[in-house]
């Protein structure tokens, strides 16, 4: 008899996994949100480490202009524009903290980020945009 309820009930897991799985299947394949996903935190991580070089060089943290190849960042010429793979970036600094958030430009780009000096990622949508009060990301 358990044998019997254990197998519909694994049948049933079963079913809705294959569901949920074509579900995201289907939807990041319209948004491309597992490559957004991963190519922000990039960015965010690399522009982290950017305004780590310069507040070492320069004792504080700096705008974008500087986190370019010429500037104390080291950044590369592409994540140092103010525009990349459908989101416009935006950094805001002053000597002891920086903020720097990613908003989807275009159709095709769900999501938002937020990080700043604390360097904690927070995810946000296109229609509610990340900030800093937003749920940080585990």
């Amino acid at each position: 008899m358990y044998s019997k309820i254990l197998a519909c009930f694994l049948g049933v897991v079963t079913i809705a996994v294959i569901i949920q799985a074509w579900e995201v299947h289907r939807h990041s394949e319209k948004y491309a949100i597992g490559g957004e996903f991963l190519a922000a935190i990039k960015t965010l991580n690399q522009i982290h480490k950017a305004e780590a070089r310069c507040a070492k060089r320069l004792g504080g943290y700096q705008a974008m202009s500087a986190l370019g190849p010429s500037g104390c960042g080291g950044l590369e010429q592409d994540l140092a524009s103010e525009s990349f793979e459908g989101y416009r970036l935006s950094l805001s600094a002053s000597n002891k903290s920086y903020s720097v958030t990613l908003t989807p430009v275009g159709a095709k780009r769900l999501l938002s980020f937020y990080s700043d000096e604390t360097k904690v990622i927070r995810m946000g949508t296109r229609e509610q945009p990340a900030t800093k009060a937003s749920k940080p990301l585990e």
